[in-house]
């Protein structure tokens, strides 16, 4: 009998925890005007079941406030676009809202995802090799704070991370 209970228990938690977290993203943010969440349609595709959040929202501190901000892909209401978005969290609640990329063709949604990056050092797609450095253009990036993989699937990925000096976010190509 203890045992069910318990087991019941960790199943309404896991539960709770589940609607609680993908809950959390369309109720935290007010989207900008014209852009709306992805539907559930629109994230079907079969490799994003390995994210409780479909590679399409992350949360992180990005820019090093303590407070938690999160990145969405979020999709044009009228047109053909997709974007993505940070919403950094603020000490009045309000959100400072950055878009940082738009497509213009909403078919990349099937094969366009987030993944939260740590602190570290990382070398980015030149210094890996994949061209040559150009003048200015550095080999490693040392970030911070959290950052926001921004990929292609089995394609090119950049970095999202918070420049302290200029107060913006800064893309780093990390790979082709």
């Amino acid at each position: 009998m203890v045992s069910i209970e318990v087991n019941i228990k960790l199943i309404l938690i896991g539960v709770v925890l589940l609607f609680g977290v993908q809950s959390g993203f369309a109720e935290s943010a007010d989207l900008p005007t014209g852009w709306r969440l992805p539907t559930n349609l629109e994230l079907s595709d079969a490799w994003r079941n390995d994210d409780l959040q479909r590679f399409a929202a992350v949360k992180g501190d990005f820019n090093g406030d303590g407070f938690l901000d999160q990145a969405m892909i979020l999709v044009s209401d009228r047109g053909n676009r997709l974007g993505l978005f940070v919403f950094l969290s603020q000490i009045k609640k309000t959100e400072k809202v950055y878009k940082l990329d738009e497509i213009k063709d909403k078919s990349f949604l099937q094969v366009t995802g987030l993944n939260k990056v740590s602190a570290g050092k990382y070398k980015t797609a030149c210094g890996k090799g994949y061209w040559n450095c150009k003048d200015g253009e550095l080999s490693e990036i040392k970030i911070s704070n959290d950052a926001v993989s921004y990929f292609k699937k089995e394609s090119a990925s950049s970095y999202f991370w918070w420049n302290k000096r200029s107060n913006s976010f800064v893309r780093t190509w990390m790979s082709d």
